[in-house]
């Protein structure tokens, strides 16, 4: 397991599949994520919306190239945690505690999200992989690494918090 502390004493989390039970504890809606994530074929699940607990828990499947990091494209939600899973390929995800950010748009509530501008720290997500983030935790998914786009497919988690 990988925690990444931030100026606010804020923590994510970042660990492999083969370590998801350690976190299945933290809330029902994290629970049903992992249990998800643990008993589907991934690698072959249809891209779109997946109902798994209704509004409660939902998962994205995307299918994407890695692309450069963008100063003014973070987003923090305020609902929902954002689990993050890798199924396939290799990019940087940047993380800021929302603190260090600035906002450049007010937060769509029905969308659950806001828009930030700034600098942070990135770490490297890798095939089972997956990261959980809080609502402090202003991220900017899918950077490549280097010069170089890569291939991705993603299982992104909304928990409601």
């Amino acid at each position: 397991m990988i925690s990444l502390e931030t100026s606010s004493s804020n923590t994510m989390i970042l660990d492999t599949i083969n370590n998801a039970n350690f976190y299945k504890k933290l809330s029902k809606n994290i629970d049903a994520a992992i249990d998800f994530l643990q008993n589907n074929e991934l690698k072959k699940i249809e891209s779109g919306r997946h109902e798994v607990v209704g509004d409660e828990v939902y998962a994205l499947v995307f299918d994407y190239e890695t692309h450069p990091e963008i100063e003014d494209k973070w987003e923090a939600h305020r609902k929902y945690f954002d689990i993050q899973f890798i199924v396939e390929g290799t990019e940087n995800i940047a993380i800021a505690d929302i603190s260090d950010m600035s906002p450049i748009t007010d937060y769509i509530e029905k969308d659950d999200y806001q828009l930030f501008k700034g600098k942070g720290g990135s770490l490297l997500l890798k095939e089972n992989d997956f990261i959980i983030l809080g609502p402090r935790d202003v991220h900017q998914p899918g950077i490549q690494l280097g010069d170089t786009t890569n291939r991705i497919r993603k299982i992104v988690i909304k928990a409601m918090i």
